[in-house]
């Protein structure tokens, strides 16, 4: 799986990485994305390393997920969130996603189409997809760097993760925000 996106935009550059939001910004009104229920976090002593990690072996997520009654092969997003839900241009934050697989044949791998997109007020601002990414069995931790560019401008963006076969298609969406810097002499460091 790639961890590097090197496309340039108006107000993102995508690579492949806590941190609360000003509790007086609209963004800290956002909820967060839990994991699903049952689904632990993998243990984090440290910053996750960028790519990918094995948490589950694939034997125990086809028992959790009784796959011998699934159409296969089965791929759940289990989690999709983001180190920061307010972030500043030139800044850096993390994009992690959890899935499980259950292959239609024990010990293989399942090729995705994988794609992240940046919308903003509607419109796309980047496409990045990934044609035959692999997909292991189990339960994998996908760590990726999203860096933003200096010239980003202010605003609401939607991260949106697609992991797609030719038979389904599992989606995550993370909204964040942009915000610019200024200082004000009387005031200090604000926000808009």
């Amino acid at each position: 799986m790639r961890n590097r996106i090197n496309i340039g935009f108006s107000a993102l550059l995508l690579t492949a990485c806590s941190h609360m939001p000003a509790p007086d910004h609209p963004a800290a009104l956002l909820p967060s994305q839990e994991p699903a229920q049952g689904v632990e976090a993998p243990p984090q002593t440290a910053a996750p390393q960028v790519g990918s990690q094995q948490v589950q072996d694939g034997p125990s997520v086809w028992k959790e997920y009784r796959c011998g009654t699934k159409t296969l092969p089965f791929i759940v997003l289990e989690r999709n969130e983001i180190s920061l839900s307010i972030v500043q241009p030139g800044e850096e934050f993390r994009h992690s996603f959890v899935y499980a697989l259950c292959p239609a044949k024990p010990s293989k791998y399942v090729e995705v189409t994988l794609s992240r997109t940046v919308t903003s007020k509607g419109r796309m601002v980047l496409s990045d997809t990934v044609r035959h990414s692999e997909l292991k069995p189990g339960r994998w931790a996908v760590n990726a760097l999203i860096n933003v560019p200096l010239q980003a401008k202010p605003g609401a963006y939607e991260l949106q993760l697609s992991l797609a076969t030719q038979t389904m298609t599992t989606k995550g969406i993370i909204p964040f925000f942009v915000v610019q810097k200024i200082h004000d002499k009387n005031r200090g460091a604000l926000f808009k």
